[in-house]
């Protein structure tokens, strides 16, 4: 049925003006979104809505990101061959070597107009130019989506999986984006995208292992109590990185990924610790937005692991001072753990005796100020 349903598009329906036709659409048919896109820009900048303004962006980027993210990774899942490589073919346009389900063009074009739909619902304009805004958007995916049929590079089935992923998408995005409204909120989204864009990025992004990177996975495969130059940390969470996700760049990465997740949450704590709540989430999303620190959350050398022990230590020190015990023991576990993956770690146990040094100066100051009024008193 499906070889029917792909010949009686590809074949029968075919003549040079839906061929011209289909082409636009498949390869242009983005460029009719721009005008629903601009309306609503302008719908936003004249009522002074400038918060949903950042909310349709983003939600548009974001499931456009998660539309081409799964579809791929569906594809290389399902392994299905295009009909361009086993039926009759027309060649109007090239046919490529990626798998075909699910339709990409499908799954983003149904993505993309349920976005806009979903805002428009919630939009104040009349019915009527409403009713015409859902007709022209529906109107112009299904055509991207029977394009890919038209042109002989997909399956029908590609096609209508690719639009029902597409529609759940757009309406998980949306309610995913829309639901922030503080600041706290807005910490934990922006650390959940960051991660996930950084996964993509180690699946599919063009660099490769660094030298360092395949030093210490060699390292890893030999684990010693330590190493020319270095402790051995970092062998031991290749290691274990490694024997969960195997020996490929995703399992020597993905805990660098981890350890910039951890560090943002403990740059929190300690933000609020000293500070307030609010100065914490911000130093928490600044910290992945600082460039150096953004390479780390890639690339897995001894510095992601160092930064997220030393910001541990940090947070665990400041608890320490105020509830003694248990948490200096935890303290000198975690500040061990540093030293396993960088010697400089060395200095914190300097950082904390001038702190401590400085503080009994201070307390001994307001002692003897005490003792003063006291005295004339």
């Amino acid at each position: 049925m499906e070889r029917e349903i792909f010949l009686f598009f590809h074949k029968t329906l075919a003549n040079n003006f839906l061929d011209s036709l289909m082409i636009f659409f498949s390869q242009k048919g983005w460029l009719l979104g721009i005008p629903i896109f601009s309306y609503m820009i302008f719908k936003y900048l004249r009522t002074k809505q400038y918060k949903y303004i950042a909310y349709f962006i983003s939600t548009i980027i974001l499931g456009l990101f998660f539309s081409d993210w799964l579809s791929l990774e569906i594809k290389n899942l399902t392994q299905t061959v295009r009909p361009c490589w086993t039926e009759y073919f027309r060649g109007i346009v090239g046919c490529t070597q990626s798998y075909s389900f699910p339709s990409t063009h499908a799954v983003n074009a149904m993505t993309f107009s349920t976005i806009l739909i979903l805002f428009l619902k919630n939009n104040l304009i009349n019915t009527k130019l409403r009713k015409i805004f859902y007709f022209y958007i529906l109107l112009t995916a299904l055509l991207i989506c029977i394009s890919r049929l038209y042109l002989g590079v997909h399956w029908f089935t590609d096609v209508l999986g690719g639009m029902v992923l597409g529609i759940i998408l757009g309406v998980f995005v949306f309610y995913l984006t829309t639901r922030i409204n503080s600041l706290k909120r807005v910490f934990y989204f922006s650390l959940f995208i960051i991660t996930l864009f950084r996964i993509y990025f180690i699946l599919h992004g063009p660099v490769n292992i660094s030298p360092d990177e395949a030093h210490y996975w060699e390292w890893s495969r030999r684990l010693d109590l330590s190493y020319y130059s270095k402790g051995p940390m970092i062998a031991y969470l290749i290691a274990f990185s490694t024997w969960i996700f195997g020996d490929n760049p995703f399992g020597v990465r993905i805990l660098a990924t981890v350890c910039s997740f951890l560090s943002s949450l403990f740059i929190y704590k300690v933000g609020e610790k000293l500070f307030n709540e609010k100065v914490g989430y911000i130093s928490g999303i600044l910290f992945q937005l600082i460039p150096l620190f953004s390479i780390f959350g890639i690339i897995f050398t001894i510095d992601s692991p160092f930064i997220l022990f030393w910001i541990i230590s940090m947070y665990l020190f400041l608890i320490a001072l105020e509830r003694q015990g248990f948490y200096w023991l935890i303290l000198g576990i975690f500040t061990g753990f540093g030293l396993l993956t960088k010697y400089t770690m060395a200095f914190f146990y300097v950082c904390m005796f001038v702190y401590l040094l400085k503080k009994g100066y201070l307390c001994l100051r307001m002692t003897q100020k005490e003792l003063r009024f006291k005295r004339l008193k």
